[in-house]
């Protein structure tokens, strides 16, 4: 049953995974411009919209794509997949079902799984991410070496992110199943709330990868890193290119749990 899990949850994850990309990497585009490049390093949104547009037209916000469209039905699907197949399969361990105090009946095998998909994730996405970033700034493309730049940081803004997600999703779940399960509405919310809240707490993180795998702060430890960032942007740098990354979010994780449940029920999965 566990295997079978994890096969029905790589293939949602399928449809998970070119949903999101699709859906948002123009602001994904910006966010990553408003974070790393230089010449958007003081504007707004529609200021670096403008700017990215002239530059290239309006394809510009489709730079870029490839990668995350690629590596999406991989890293998405091998996360969905992965949390998936830990989630049952931790269903037969007392200890793994025991609900953390104070929680409100959240259980253990939730955070266990979180992690797992987290790793997973992160071994697959990191190359991508790095590739993406250097198209989008128009950068040289990195030596094999640089593939893996800001791992950690990968790691830890995932975990955050991913972790938070599937607890809110879990809870959703749990305390208003009636309300998530209406049609298109449901999934749609669930999604995009749940993702868009995880982003937000680990988005100093998300910045300072960006800035990592553009070329700048690489050769620094994460700490030092975001020391670096702080003492050049303040702390409200940590939060520079949130906007389109809340849109990002939102229209992104929301059509792809959209596109996750709709397959899910079409599988009869539960």
């Amino acid at each position: 049953m566990a295997s079978l899990a994890g096969a029905h949850g790589l293939l949602c994850g399928l449809a998970f995974g070119l949903a999101s990309p699709l859906a948002s990497h123009p602001f994904d585009t910006l966010k990553t411009r408003m974070q790393a490049s230089p010449e958007c390093a003081r504007g707004g949104a529609l200021a670096t919209l403008r700017q990215t547009i002239a530059e290239g037209g309006l394809l510009a916000l489709w730079r870029g794509l490839l990668p995350p469209l690629a590596g999406s039905v991989i890293y998405r699907s091998t996360q969905m997949g992965a949390y998936a197949y830990a989630h049952r399969r931790l269903a037969d361990e007392p200890w793994a079902l025991r609900a953390i105090p104070g929680t409100g009946g959240l259980q253990l095998r939730v955070l266990l799984a979180g992690a797992l998909a987290t790793t997973a994730r992160a071994v697959a996405e990191t190359p991508l991410e790095v590739i993406k970033v250097r198209q989008q700034l128009a950068l040289p493309m990195p030596r094999a070496a640089e593939l893996y730049t800001g791992f950690a940081l990968t790691w830890a803004r995932l975990y955050i992110a991913l972790g938070t997600f599937f607890v809110i999703c879990d809870t959703a779940e749990r305390h208003a199943p009636d309300f998530f399960a209406t049609p298109i509405v449901g999934p749609f919310l669930k999604g995009g709330v749940a993702a868009t809240v995880g982003w937000w707490i680990a988005w100093p993180l998300e910045v300072c990868k960006s800035l990592r795998q553009s070329g700048r702060f690489a050769s620094r430890s994460a700490p030092a890193a975001l020391r670096a960032l702080i003492a050049e942007r303040g702390v409200v740098g940590l939060y520079r290119g949130i906007g389109p990354g809340t849109a990002r979010s939102v229209v992104g994780n929301g059509a792809a749990v959209l596109a996750f449940e709709t397959c899910k029920s079409c599988l009869g999965v539960a």
